[in-house]
C-alpha cells in the first residue's frame, strides 16, 4: 500500500472546490424553489437530488485521488467549504433571492389588480351600453302607449 502525499493534498483541494461548487448548486436549487409553489414533495426531491449529486462527486474524488479509499478529511473539507459558502456568499444570495421574490410578487399583485380593475371597468361600460341600447329601443314605444 502506497500513500502518496501529493495526491492527498490534491484530494483536499479538490474536495474544498467541490464543496464550494455544491454551495453554488444549492443556491441555484434555492432560487428555483423560491419561484415555484412550496410543497414538501418538491423540497424532498430537491434535497434528494442534491445529496445524490454530492455523494457521486465525492465518490469520483475518492476514486481519482485516493484509489477508492474514503478519507474522512476530504469529506470534512467538502462539508466545511459548503458551510463556509452558505454562511458567507450564500447568505447574501439568499437575501437577494428573497428581495427579488418579494419584488416579483408585488409586481404580480399590481398587475393582477390592474387587470381586475380594467376588467371591471370594461364590464361596467359594456353593461351600461347594453342598458342604454335597451332603453333607446324602448323609446320608440313612447310612454308605453
Amino acid at each position: 500500500m502506497v500513500f502518496n502525499v501529493q495526491l492527498s493534498w490534491q484530494l483536499l483541494w479538490a474536495s474544498l472546490i467541490c464543496g464550494a461548487v455544491f454551495g453554488v448548486l444549492y443556491d441555484a436549487l434555492r432560487f428555483f424553489r423560491a419561484f415555484t409553489k412550496n410543497g414538501r414533495v418538491l423540497l424532498f426531491f430537491h434535497d434528494l437530488s442534491f445529496c445524490l449529486l454530492f455523494s457521486a462527486a465525492m465518490c469520483v474524488l475518492y476514486f481519482n485521488y485516493s484509489n477508492g479509499r474514503i478519507r474522512f478529511y476530504a469529506l470534512l473539507a467538502a462539508c466545511s467549504a459548503f458551510a463556509a459558502y452558505r454562511l458567507t456568499l450564500g447568505a447574501l444570495s439568499a437575501r437577494a433571492v428573497e428581495k427579488m421574490h418579494s419584488a416579483l410578487v408585488k409586481l404580480k399583485n399590481k398587475c393582477v389588480s390592474a387587470f381586475a380593475l380594467a376588467y371591471r371597468s370594461a364590464r361596467r361600460a359594456a353593461s351600461s351600453r347594453l342598458m342604454r341600447m335597451r332603453q333607446l329601443r324602448g323609446v320608440g314605444n313612447g310612454f308605453g302607449m
